[in-house]
């Protein structure tokens, strides 16, 4: 062993090999602690940089916390930077509250935790005080159902944090008016997906320096009864999926760079999309997907114009009864230099009009049409789009996966027929 060692030394510097002859002492030292415990550890510079306990399915639950008591109670100066804690259901809350309030005196700068309580519990408020070193938490359950725990209202203002991961379980229930306001001064990323709302009728996030926040609610009946409202001048990054809010407010996103939004089920008010893209237009890209809109006409509803937008994408929509809706979107989006549509139709969708097509993709360099199945009106967007796009260079187009051999050649043929304004476009047909 030492041999082949002393041959890797030769080839290091100081920090390596100090790195190197740590782990080669932790590979020899640490399965003879517990052959229960699985553990990661590291240093660089003498302190300890990772540091992460697993229980295992086998494992003796007194093996796994005297291991990790060893570790958070050390009395030296050792500083432990990150903690990750992977556990099954586990009954003693108290002994975990305790590693997570030692975990920030000593300020750890990063927990994940992946738990199920066994029944319903709360995590301890000292664990995001203005005396806690964690900057950045992250929790999630390690079984596919959710969770029991309810996190405490001191996560709202807690002023160290940086990044915020929170997966399937009970947010702060707030204030007694049930309304939530998340005012961590630093954070700068937000993730909440598939929490309990409780009886929250109001979600605000009031956090001037976020930069990305992500917001997904896949499971039924967890926020239709609330509203969301966010206030962030500096977010650049915003991901909006799965059940409806009941309402939207978005405030002052004057910086943003992409925007996601999209929903699962039932019909979408048309007033109700106009909402939310009223607090969007500074994005510069935008991706709507799953969409289901009630076939409406949006003509005295148009929006004031998407004027910073420059890639629009149009995907996974439910239905496509609503072409004046889409048409009115496209038309505000004048400035767009990326497209991406797919094209769901079914035999009752409505026809693509050539007089509402004026002045459209002026500025359009690059369209991708997907979902193709040859059928007129498919083609009549393509004949309208080709008509508008005097700047387009390139188009692909991807035909659905049925009879697409079939239908390859004809479907070839027929697009090529097509006169377009671009004399310098190429077309990809899959």
């Amino acid at each position: 062993m030492f041999g082949s060692v002393l041959k890797e030394l030769c080839k290091c510097k100081v920090k390596d090999i100090i790195n190197l002859l740590w782990k080669k002492v932790c590979a020899q030292v640490l399965p003879a602690i517990s052959d229960q415990v699985g553990t990661e550890v590291g240093i660089d510079h003498y302190l300890w940089k990772k540091i992460t306990a697993k229980k295992s399915k086998n494992a003796r639950k007194d093996g796994f916390i005297n291991f990790v008591d060893k570790v958070l109670f050390l009395r030296d100066d050792s500083r432990v930077i990150k903690l990750d804690i992977t556990c099954d259901i586990y009954y003693d809350v108290d002994r975990l509250d305790a590693w997570l309030i030692v975990a920030a005196r000593r300020h750890v700068e990063e927990v994940n935790l992946v738990w199920n309580p066994k029944e319903p519990t709360e995590l301890t408020p000292l664990v995001f005080t203005p005396s806690s070193g964690i900057s950045k938490f992250k929790f999630m359950p390690n079984r596919y159902y959710d969770s029991y725990l309810q996190l405490p209202n001191s996560l709202c203002l807690a002023p160290m944090l940086k990044s915020l991961h929170l997966e399937s379980c009970k947010l702060p229930k707030g204030n007694s008016k049930g309304e939530m306001t998340l005012q961590c001064s630093i954070l700068k990323n937000l993730t909440i997906i598939d929490c309990e709302h409780g009886d929250l009728k109001l979600i605000d996030i009031y956090i001037p320096g976020l930069r990305n926040l992500v917001v997904e609610n896949v499971k039924d009946d967890r926020n239709g009864s609330c509203k969301l409202k966010i206030r962030t001048r500096k977010l650049e990054s915003i991901t909006l999926s799965g059940c409806m809010y009941q309402h939207y407010s978005l405030e002052y996103l004057t910086s943003l760079v992409c925007a996601k939004f999209g929903w699962l089920r039932g019909c979408m008010q048309a007033q109700s999309l106009i909402q939310v893209l009223e607090g969007l237009r500074h994005a510069k890209l935008l991706e709507l997907f799953g969409l289901s809109l009630e076939p409406q006409d949006m003509e005295d509803q148009l929006l004031n114009g998407l004027l910073y937008l420059r890639c629009l994408k149009l995907t996974h929509w439910s239905n496509c009864s609503c072409i004046r809706t889409l048409l009115n979107l496209l038309r505000s989006s004048r400035f767009i230099e990326t497209l991406v549509v797919e094209l769901n139709q079914d035999d009752k969708a409505e026809e693509w009009e050539e007089e509402l097509f004026p002045n459209m993709f002026r500025k359009l360099k690059v369209a991708e049409v997907r979902n193709l199945k040859g059928c007129d009106n498919d083609l009549k967007f393509l004949h309208l789009l080709l008509m508008n796009a005097t700047q387009l260079e390139k188009l692909t187009i991807t035909m659905v996966p049925w009879g697409r051999q079939m239908m390859l050649a004809e479907l070839g043929r027929r697009i090529q027929s097509l006169p377009r304004a671009s004399s310098s476009i190429t077309i990809l047909l899959f």
